[in-house]
């Protein structure tokens, strides 16, 4: 039973190859194809913007452009679909340079329609045909289905790399993904902007030998051990300092998370580091409040670390997030207000 037909461009200056290509294609029984036809570089940019196509294949010499440009071309302009390049014998060097620009897979056109049009010119024997069918049209087909089917899968994957990267870099957390040895495979974008660094500087790097950790030896070796504990099956985390872009020491809550595969191996290492400078900040205001504070017995000002003698009010609100508020105890209301209803029926009167 067919499917839906597959929808293929051919871009070739031979009309005798695309007829030899519809032929082949038409032997095939399971699948329909719809075949369409370009006979130069311009025609064929035209068919592809105006087309909606499954599969192209572009042959390579299309006169004063070729097949490599046509295919940087489309592929520039966002092209969502495989092709595959259709080369002369012995062009190996075409067919590395068509891969690199992004071809799905490249052909020999030689190995596709050599016995066909050999023996369809000379002889037009139906016999000859048959020959020529049973060899190249395997493989020809073959090259178009896995074409079709890598390209479907590398497009999940990009989709799914896409949905990692949103959730990876908008993040506020400084995230990193590590292999067992500690060597960064990514960094997520909270972290390269923080640390002021590209992409291309952190991956491929240890991460303690990176500028920000490196910067400080001793942080340095404890990162590393931390790798080494990680990569045991430990989980690690420990407060660190690190300098940032401008220079200035930040701290941070640190985290290194082992990843096993289904067989309980460490095969991944996820860093993460939370910058935690504001609350060590507010903390220590809150631990100056902390041990003797020397209190004026007569006007209640507290002496700094300065010897300044601040208003106690302003002393608190300087070294903690406490708002003061001005009242008065009920010891100092009934010696300063003793005629208050409130305190004439007082039973410590």
């Amino acid at each position: 039973m067919k499917t839906t037909a597959i929808k293929i461009l051919i871009v070739d200056d031979d009309e005798d190859e695309y007829i030899l290509i519809e032929d082949l294609l038409s032997e095939i029984e399971s699948v329909e194809y719809d075949l369409s036809w370009a006979s130069d570089y311009d025609s064929a940019l035209d068919k592809i913007e105006s087309g909606n196509y499954d599969v192209y294949l572009f042959d390579y010499l299309l006169g004063e452009k070729n097949g490599i440009e046509l295919l940087r071309e489309v592929v520039d302009n966002g092209l969502k679909a495989p092709v595959i390049m259709l080369t002369g014998a012995g062009r190996h060097e075409v067919d590395i340079e068509a891969m690199d620009a992004g071809a799905a897979d490249f052909l020999d056109k030689s190995q596709i329609g050599q016995f066909h049009s050999v023996l369809r010119k000379e002889t037009g024997s139906a016999d000859g045909y048959q020959v020529k069918g049973k060899i190249g049209m395997p493989l020809l087909e073959r090259s178009i289905r896995y074409a079709i089917e890598r390209f479907k899968a590398y497009e999940a994957v990009k989709e799914s790399e896409l949905k990692f990267r949103a959730i990876f870099d908008q993040t506020f957390q400084f995230t990193g993904l590590l292999d067992a040895g500690g060597i960064v495979i990514e960094l997520n974008k909270t972290a390269l902007d923080f640390y002021g660094m590209g992409r291309n500087d952190a991956v491929g790097a240890r991460i303690w030998e990176l500028p920000f950790i490196l910067s400080d030896a001793d942080q340095a070796v404890k990162t590393k051990q931390a790798v080494q504990s990680a990569a045991s099956g430990q989980f690690v985390r420990f407060e660190a300092q690190r300098k940032n872009r401008e220079g200035r020491i930040i701290y941070i809550d640190f985290s290194i998370k082992p990843v096993r595969d289904e067989n309980g191996a460490v095969v991944l290492l996820i860093s993460e580091a939370r910058d935690i400078t504001e609350f060590k900040e507010a903390l220590s205001k809150i631990k100056s409040l902390q041990g003797i504070l020397p209190i004026c017995s007569f006007c209640n000002k507290v002496r700094d670390e300065n010897d300044n003698w601040r208003p106690v009010d302003t002393y608190i609100h300087e070294r903690s997030e406490a708002q003061v508020s001005h009242s008065i105890c009920p010891d100092c209301a009934r010696e300063q207000y003793p005629d208050l209803d409130v305190y004439k029926n007082d039973p410590e009167e």
